[in-house]
């Protein structure tokens, strides 16, 4: 996305002062909502659609993105370049091309996994959550949580 771009968007919202209402949480769930009509273009029909009602909706869904961006504080370029080095090692590619399992059914020998109970301690609450997850070298890489493995 250019700095022009960028730029008008930041213009459209301070002009109209809704900067206010752009909190992390109400940004997200617009996201959501958006994507969700980005997804009904395509409800009836994989191949038969309106490609300037796509465009709308999915610019929609990319002027939230970029304004969830500026108010976490958050690089785009940074951002989708630590998610892609994690998705490389995830899905290398002699085990993950042209296969749509995910990287939990890949049987990849140098990761394992394991059932796990992590008792989270939110507000004076604990509630005790089961999960898959890839466990690295100490309890604490597990969500970056410390963590009782059972």
């Amino acid at each position: 996305m250019t700095e022009a771009t960028i730029n008008r968007i930041r213009k459209f919202i301070t002009d109209r002062d809704w900067g206010q209402y752009h909190s992390p949480a109400n940004l997200a769930k617009s996201i959501s909502i958006e994507a969700n009509e980005l997804l009904e273009c395509f409800q009836w029909s994989d191949t038969e659609y309106d490609l300037q009602h796509v465009k709308e909706e999915l610019a929609d869904v990319m002027v939230y993105c970029r304004d969830l961006l500026d108010v976490l504080g958050l690089d785009e370029d940074e951002i989708i370049n630590m998610k892609m080095d994690m998705n490389e090692k995830k899905y290398p590619v002699d085990k993950a091309r042209g296969s749509s399992k995910k990287y939990t059914e890949l049987k990849l020998k140098q990761f394992f996994f394991l059932e796990a109970l992590c008792r989270v301690n939110l507000a004076g609450l604990q509630p005790e959550y089961r999960f898959r997850r890839r466990l690295f070298q100490t309890r604490k890489n597990l969500h970056g949580k410390n963590c009782r493995l059972y």
